[in-house]
Protein backbone atom coordinates (compact mmCIF):
# COMPACT_ATOMS: atom_id res chain seq x y z
CA UNK A 1 0.00 0.00 0.00
CA UNK A 2 1.18 3.92 -0.31
CA UNK A 3 0.28 6.95 0.73
CA UNK A 4 0.31 10.29 -1.45
CA UNK A 5 1.32 13.07 0.97
CA UNK A 6 0.94 16.77 0.12
CA UNK A 7 3.29 19.35 1.71
CA UNK A 8 0.94 22.35 2.28
CA UNK A 9 4.17 24.03 2.69
CA UNK A 10 5.49 23.68 -0.45
CA UNK A 11 2.04 23.76 -2.80
CA UNK A 12 0.82 26.65 -4.41
CA UNK A 13 -1.99 25.07 -5.82
CA UNK A 14 -0.88 25.16 -9.32
CA UNK A 15 -3.01 22.46 -10.64
CA UNK A 16 -0.43 20.06 -12.26
CA UNK A 17 -1.98 16.98 -9.80
CA UNK A 18 -5.58 17.76 -10.41
CA UNK A 19 -5.06 17.79 -14.46
CA UNK A 20 -3.65 14.39 -14.12
CA UNK A 21 -5.76 13.23 -11.17
CA UNK A 22 -9.01 15.20 -11.45
CA UNK A 23 -10.94 15.82 -7.71
CA UNK A 24 -7.49 14.03 -5.75
CA UNK A 25 -6.84 17.33 -3.78
CA UNK A 26 -10.89 16.50 -2.50
CA UNK A 27 -9.24 12.97 -1.20
CA UNK A 28 -6.60 14.04 0.97
CA UNK A 29 -7.54 13.41 4.51
CA UNK A 30 -5.06 15.19 7.28
CA UNK A 31 -2.68 15.74 4.43
CA UNK A 32 -2.62 12.31 3.47
CA UNK A 33 -4.10 9.74 0.67
CA UNK A 34 -4.03 6.24 1.17
CA UNK A 35 -3.44 4.26 -2.28
CA UNK A 36 -4.26 0.68 -2.19
CA UNK A 37 -5.50 -1.78 -4.57
CA UNK A 38 -9.38 -1.69 -3.42
CA UNK A 39 -9.25 2.31 -3.79
CA UNK A 40 -10.14 2.07 -7.35
CA UNK A 41 -9.97 6.34 -7.56
CA UNK A 42 -6.49 6.35 -7.02
CA UNK A 43 -4.56 4.59 -9.63
CA UNK A 44 -0.35 3.98 -8.63
CA UNK A 45 0.63 5.08 -11.97
CA UNK A 46 -1.15 8.25 -12.43
CA UNK A 47 -0.42 9.12 -8.81
CA UNK A 48 3.00 8.48 -9.38
CA UNK A 49 2.69 10.81 -12.47
CA UNK A 50 1.09 13.78 -10.70
CA UNK A 51 4.25 13.11 -8.15
CA UNK A 52 6.77 13.61 -11.14
CA UNK A 53 4.88 16.67 -12.27
CA UNK A 54 4.96 18.57 -9.37
CA UNK A 55 7.64 21.11 -10.24
CA UNK A 56 7.69 22.31 -6.65
CA UNK A 57 8.05 18.61 -5.17
CA UNK A 58 5.45 19.38 -2.63
CA UNK A 59 3.96 15.70 -3.04
CA UNK A 60 5.71 12.22 -2.18
CA UNK A 61 4.27 8.75 -2.47
CA UNK A 62 5.78 6.68 0.48
CA UNK A 63 5.27 3.18 0.86
CA UNK A 64 3.35 2.23 3.68
CA UNK A 65 3.12 -1.64 5.29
Amino acid sequence: MYQLVIDNDRCVSCGNCEAILPGVLGAFVAGRLLISPTNLDAHHAAVQQAVNSCHLEALELKEVE
